[in-house]
């Protein structure tokens, strides 16, 4: 078997791996399909000075962006009964705690037709440190303009892709933890960014970047007060790491 067979002959042996680890599909019976439904839901700041969000997904497609009036407002489209979202959050001591989930389908697995789309806004008015565990789908972040202090994202399968360049000058440090799939970065010019990545089974290529000390570094870094510290650990699948002072389209 030439190179390329046998990368994708392991690329597929740990996505069923991966994907027979999900709590939402694994073999046995189906969730039950019940018409497509839209909820949004707003959660206030409520006199929180930082927060931190837990997001837990477990199989489905996710939006993070900026532009929320409130400390939250959030989309979500499904049509699996079990796969209600469930919100928490309250303040206390001047920190407030945002919990978004998907409860699990008790086993349960998932047919070609379920659908599973969280689309969040967030403050830009106040720190944040996000956290998001997802288990299968589209990750998609579109972070520039939040007051991030921290980030730290673990996926299992499927595409990220994650843009920190925008009006933000905090600093952050950010973590990416991905197992099969194509891993997709845009930092600022203007603000130092360090990163350093391990590819595992996999690629990475980078643009507006240069290697020191082991690591991949712009030309701002060390030269402003704010810096983002960038931690990316892949699996299978291609790195892309670029600068650019833009935004991307959600």
């Amino acid at each position: 078997m030439n190179s390329t067979g046998t990368r994708t002959a392991v690329l597929l042996a740990l996505a069923v791996l991966l994907l027979s680890m999900t709590s939402c599909i694994c073999i046995g019976e189906r969730v039950k399909l019940v018409d497509l439904r839209t909820e949004e839901q707003t959660v206030d700041l409520g006199g929180a000075e930082r927060v931190v969000i837990e997001v837990d997904l477990g199989i489905g497609e996710l939006s993070v962006k900026g532009g929320s009036s409130a400390l939250l407002d959030a989309e979500f489209t499904y049509n699996v009964e079990e796969w209600a979202p469930a919100i928490e959050y309250s303040v206390k001591n001047g920190t407030g705690h945002l919990f978004i989930t998907q409860p699990d389908a008790d086993g349960k697995s998932t047919p070609n037709k379920a659908r599973n789309e969280w689309r969040l806004s967030l403050s830009e008015d106040v720190p944040l440190e996000l956290s998001i565990d997802m288990g299968v789908g589209e990750v998609l972040l579109d972070l520039g303009d939040l007051m991030l202090t921290d980030l730290s994202v673990d996926h299992g399968v499927g595409d990220i892709k994650i843009n920190l360049a925008g009006e933000s000058t905090s600093n952050l440090t950010a973590s990416v933890d991905g197992g099969v799939g194509e891993i997709k970065i845009t930092v600022p010019s203007s603000i130092g960014v360090r990163v350093d990545a391990d590819t595992g089974i996999g690629s990475l290529s980078t643009h507006g970047l240069t290697k020191r000390d082991g690591a991949f570094v712009n030309d701002a870094y060390g030269e402003t007060e704010s810096t983002i510290r960038l931690s990316i650990d892949a699996g299978v699948g291609k790195i892309t790491v670029e600068t650019a002072d833009g935004t991307m389209s959600m």
